[in-house]
């Protein structure tokens, strides 16, 4: 019920024109930390102006990315403490080797994105698509992936501990190396053509 208020707040929040603060982009940019930042609606274009400018080893804590609509951005080796995401469509990013901490990525559009190596402590994956992304060796804990479509996903040596996959697709993720149980599987929708971490073919 929580959650459900959450999303419908930051649902009309979106709605308005409300969009990122200039300044608080400038000083992202500027030095690649970003704490208490509004960056709403941030683009790539708007964050990506210089061609081949990366945000890699950023530190970003407290800070609205609602609805952000961002593609091929590097944030390897970042940190994301307590940032929203909400209904965001980040397509292509890299947050390898990246430490999240309280990150609501509620029904956002991350597919094929790479998340490998990384970090996961209460982060909110709910209704997200994150078709063809890959989280290879990452460490999940308090996460959620509830009717997530997780289809084509790679999770192989991934370790979780208290994750949930209720009701999200899985047809096709590979969980090849990972301590998943197969009860946590039982929650999903479908697990289709899942490779189980004993190899075998869910």
């Amino acid at each position: 019920m929580r959650q459900q208020f959450k999303l419908i707040i930051f649902l009309l929040f979106s709605s308005t024109t409300h969009a990122y603060i200039p300044s608080h982009l400038e000083s992202y940019e500027a030095s690649n930390t970003c704490a208490q930042c509004d960056l709403t609606r941030i683009t790539t274009y708007e964050l990506n102006k210089d061609p081949g400018r990366d945000y890699i080893n950023s530190s970003i804590t407290d800070t609205f990315l609602t609805n952000s609509k961002l593609e091929e951005i590097n944030f390897q080796y970042s940190s994301f403490n307590n940032v929203n995401f909400i209904l965001s469509r980040l397509s292509k990013i890299n947050i390898s080797y990246g430490k999240l901490i309280n990150v609501d990525f509620n029904s956002s559009l991350i597919n094929h994105s790479h998340f490998d190596n990384s970090n996961f402590l209460g982060v909110n994956f709910k209704a997200s698509q994150l078709v063809g992304s890959s989280f290879t060796n990452a460490q999940f804990k308090n996460t959620v992936f509830d009717d997530a479509n997780l289809e084509e996903t790679d999770f192989s040596n991934a370790t979780f501990e208290n994750t949930s996959f209720v009701r999200a697709k899985l047809d096709g993720a590979n969980f090849i190396g990972s301590n998943v149980s197969q009860k946590k599987l039982d929650e999903a929708l479908s697990h289709n053509g899942t490779v189980m971490p004993d190899g075998s073919i869910g």
